[in-house]
């Protein structure tokens, strides 16, 4: 067997939330709905003008992007998730995960990864809201490697966000995207209103998210103060 070396990469583990319904309804119709949504995304996704970029693969319910670690490529990947939410946002559909770098191998057949398994523990533990997550040694990797200069840590700054937690996450709205996508986050945020608080948080992060965004950028706020408040008066005892 030929020597078999793990080298550090840069992984993201995404995770496509609502994704079992999606397969159950597509089950039972005789034309597959979202199957279609997720080979368009990939299309669109590895369709684009450039000459190289992380692996991107999914399966199920996730996406695994990966990249040969540079300070280059730890961009490429969120750069790359952002452009995956920004697709799936735009056909209705949220996506949460992790980012971080360590010892990784691929091949067609085998994927055997400490960035990896890293990336999901992210996804699963501390992502929580329809967010990606990058781990803190990632971002510092790239902004302080020898090669690292002024345009690099532009570049970061535009696609990074810290939340109120303290979590480092990828920024997808952006001045250029936010106008177009905003309608998109209105008809998610209205369609996700059950009584549900699970699905109620992601709503309002993603409400925050917006507003924030769009104050940053001097842009409108979405007006949806009926779902922020969420307080209402008893009418009758059913």
């Amino acid at each position: 067997m030929a020597d078999i070396q793990l080298q550090y990469c840069v992984v993201g583990f995404f995770d496509i939330l609502g994704f079992s319904s999606m397969v159950e309804a597509d089950s039972k119709s005789a034309e597959p709905k979202y199957l279609p949504i997720f080979l368009d995304v990939l299309e669109a996704l590895t369709g684009e003008p450039k000459a190289s970029g992380p692996d991107v693969r999914i399966f199920s319910d996730s996406i695994i992007v990966s990249a040969t670690l540079s300070p280059l490529s730890v961009l490429d990947v969120i750069e790359t998730a952002a452009q995956l939410q920004r697709l799936f946002l735009q056909r209705g559909i949220l996506l949460r995960g992790g980012i971080a770098f360590g010892k990784h191998y691929a091949t067609a057949n085998v994927m055997f990864s400490q960035a990896l398994v890293t990336a999901y523990r992210i996804e699963s533990k501390f992502a929580r809201f329809p967010r990606i997550v990058i781990e803190g040694n990632t971002i510092n990797f790239a902004w302080h490697h020898e090669s690292a200069n002024y345009e690099l840590h532009s570049r970061i700054r535009n696609s990074v966000l810290v939340d109120r937690d303290g979590a480092l996450f990828v920024n997808y709205l952006t001045a250029e995207t936010l106008n177009s996508l905003t309608p998109h986050i209105r008809a998610c945020i209205e369609a996700n209103t059950q009584p549900d608080e699970t699905v109620l948080e992601k709503m309002r992060w993603l409400l925050d998210y917006q507003n924030y965004s769009s104050g940053m950028h001097g842009l409108e706020r979405l007006d949806l103060q009926h779902f922020a408040n969420g307080f209402s008066r008893i009418d009758a005892i059913p």
